[in-house]
């Protein structure tokens, strides 16, 4: 016996799907407690924040507040769920709460970056050792350490805009890889010096894997 001699009508196979997605959206999706950011669902079940976020970039964040105007909210995707800030107060206030660590995006993102090997990125993996590594950059990225990089930095990037006279054309292609490899340069020379290898004709060779 053979399914082909049940033929099913479209009507009925877009009931069943519609009966599927809402059994997996009820029983699958993450709970939100009550003292949790209010829920912001997907248009399509489960996977529809995934799929926009993967096909808007970073445009899928500002399509939601401009739709919604949350000052927070919680995006439930699968069986976890992402919490959204957009609030600057609410900004600050996760920033300085002592039970939120950004370590290990901060690992992760290292790891990505710049292609760790195994053994670099078990090192950094490494509580002791990452703490070490961010004692130091505490360290020198407060007060006025701070202030010597940012105004190496602003003299860097002067040297590019300066030239640009009022009312005057600049040709750049595109506005943002221009902003992007000069913005780099300014960084490095700040960080490392005049005589650093990012200069703005290598910069794309740091991000074309990225």
């Amino acid at each position: 016996m053979s399914w082909d001699n049940f033929p099913l009508p479209n009507t009925w196979v877009v009931v069943i799907l519609s009966g599927l997605l809402f059994l997996l959206g009820r029983y699958v999706s993450p709970s939100v407690d009550s003292l949790e950011p209010p829920l912001l669902k997907p248009r399509f079940p489960l996977v529809g924040h995934i799929i926009s976020m993967f096909s808007e970039g970073g445009g899928f964040y500002v399509r939601l507040f401009k739709e919604r105007r949350m000052p927070i909210c919680t995006l439930p995707m699968l069986n976890g769920k992402v919490y959204i800030i957009n609030s600057p107060d609410l900004i600050q206030s996760a920033l300085k709460n002592n039970d939120i660590s950004f370590d290990p995006f901060l690992v992760e993102f290292s790891k990505a970056m710049w292609g760790l090997s195994q053994n670099a990125g078990d090192l950094i993996s490494d509580k002791e050792y990452l703490k070490t590594g961010l004692s130091i950059i505490q360290s020198t990225l407060m007060g006025e350490p701070l202030h010597r990089l940012n105004l190496s930095a602003l003299t860097r990037l002067m040297t590019y805009l300066n030239p640009i006279k009022p009312g005057g054309a600049l040709e750049a292609p595109d506005v943002f890889i221009w902003l992007r490899d000069i913005l780099t340069d300014a960084t490095a020379t700040a960080l490392f010096g005049v005589k650093n290898p990012l200069t703005v004709g290598k910069a794309h060779l740091m991000w074309r894997d990225i």
